[in-house]
This record gives structure tokens, C-alpha cells and sequence, in this order.
């Protein structure tokens, strides 16, 4: 005859890893979901960029390259293909931080970069084709969803002399 105890532990200990098993599935389902970019609520879109020029100098309609070096700080993979890839662009602004380019060349991330992973990559721009000073606003963009710089409020400044 067995104990009461014995038949106790047989009930409890399989619902017990049943409770656990159901637990970590919908632990690793949200961050599955999160990591891969499907729970659009919980992304964050992080990014810290470095640059080899704080300046850039170059003549009206010109395409110029410098290299950028950007982090995912964020906590989803940036896609380089696929139907929302994540690009590198710019925007570039007049003295006065109004748009004179909203909508830049894209730089092709060489691989899916994961949370905390960099890369660095050469951006290649075109310059407005009036003379002056601008500011070229660089940026991360998921195509289809958004310029990171809404999500997030940083991007970063490089300034142009075009002249």
C-alpha cells in the first residue's frame, strides 16, 4: 500500500513541470517575438552612431561617402532583407533645420544586426544642389514602419559645407 505522501508527489511533481514548461514557453515566446521585431509595442529602437567626419566638405549636386559606424542599442534584429529591412539614410537640413532632403540614398546593412552588435559601413550622399551650410541628419530606418529618429529622438549631425 503506498503512503498518502507518495501519491501526493506523484500529482503534484508532473503538474509542477507542466506549470514550469508552460511558463518558459510563454517567457520565450515574448522574447522571441520581441528579438525578431513581431511585437511592434515592446520593440525599441536603439542606435549609437561614431563617424570618421564631423565635417563634410563638397560642391552642389555632388555624391560623396563617408563611413559610419552605428550599434544596435535597441532590443530586436535589424533585418537587411526582407520585406521591412532596417537601412542606413539621411535626412539633410538647411540653417534653419528645415528639410531640404527628407528622403536619402540607403546604405545596405552587410548582415542582420543583432542587439548590441556594430558595423561599419560607408553612406553615400548626395548634396542639395544650392551653395551653403546644412546639417545631414544620419539615421537608421526599418523601411515600411519608421525613421528610427521618431521612435527613439536621436540620430546624428554631420555638418556640410556645399560650396
Amino acid at each position: 500500500m503506498k503512503h498518502k505522501g507518495e501519491t501526493g508527489v506523484i500529482i503534484i511533481l508532473p503538474l509542477l513541470i507542466l506549470g514550469m514548461l508552460v511558463f518558459s514557453a510563454r517567457v520565450m515566446n515574448v522574447h522571441y517575438m520581441t528579438l525578431n521585431g513581431f511585437d511592434q509595442a515592446a520593440k525599441i529602437y536603439g542606435q549609437q552612431f561614431t563617424v570618421d567626419r564631423k565635417t563634410l566638405d563638397c560642391k552642389p549636386g555632388q555624391t560623396l561617402s563617408i563611413y559610419v559606424t552605428v550599434k544596435n542599442t535597441g532590443n530586436f534584429i535589424w533585418p537587411n532583407a526582407g520585406s521591412n529591412p532596417v537601412h542606413m539614410s539621411y535626412h539633410i537640413l538647411d540653417a534653419n533645420k528645415m528639410s531640404v532632403i527628407n528622403d536619402g540614398l540607403r546604405g545596405i546593412l552587410p548582415k542582420d544586426l543583432y542587439p548590441g552588435q556594430k558595423v561599419t559601413m560607408p553612406l553615400q550622399m548626395k548634396a542639395p544642389e544650392q551653395q551653403g551650410r546644412y546639417i545631414v541628419q544620419v539615421d537608421m530606418v526599418q523601411e515600411g514602419v519608421a525613421w528610427f529618429v521618431e521612435k527613439s529622438g536621436e540620430a546624428l549631425n554631420v555638418n556640410l559645407e556645399n560650396g
